[in-house]
């Protein structure tokens, strides 16, 4: 199971992810970005990808721009990737809700994600999860 960050504030919670994933912390966006992509995109690496994840969420946060270019390098697709499968996996319930979390911050926060969203089948299994 993922350890969590629950409680502090917000720039506490960032100082943890930024030590969990030092590596990371230095570098951009775009790198960080491409990151996340290619660890949704390779076998066994799901555990990695949430965690990740869970670091992204806490930077997409911050703004517009942020959120556009997490779109434009690949991110949502590969988050939306990575979604799919959960919405099949009930013991994968706060992995999912994590992914959810990073996915209404990038809706909130930039409309072609929301239109991106709107438009992908991901929507069906999430109601469908949470419906059984």
């Amino acid at each position: 199971m993922l350890s969590t960050v629950s409680s502090g504030s917000s720039e506490e919670k960032e100082a943890v992810l930024n030590r969990r994933f030092k590596r990371y912390a230095s570098k951009s966006l775009k790198e960080v970005t491409e990151a996340f992509v290619s660890l949704t995109e390779a076998e066994g690496k799901t555990e990695e990808a949430i965690e990740l994840a869970r670091y992204l969420k806490v930077r997409l946060l911050r703004n517009v721009q942020n959120a556009h270019a997490f779109h434009a390098y690949g991110g949502l697709a590969a988050l939306l990737g990575l979604l799919q499968p959960l919405t099949a996996c009930r013991e994968k319930t706060s992995e999912l809700t994590l992914l959810l979390g990073a996915l209404g911050n990038l809706c909130s926060l930039d409309k072609d994600c929301r239109s991106m969203v709107a438009s992908h089948c991901i929507l069906r299994d999430i109601i469908g999860f949470w419906a059984t």
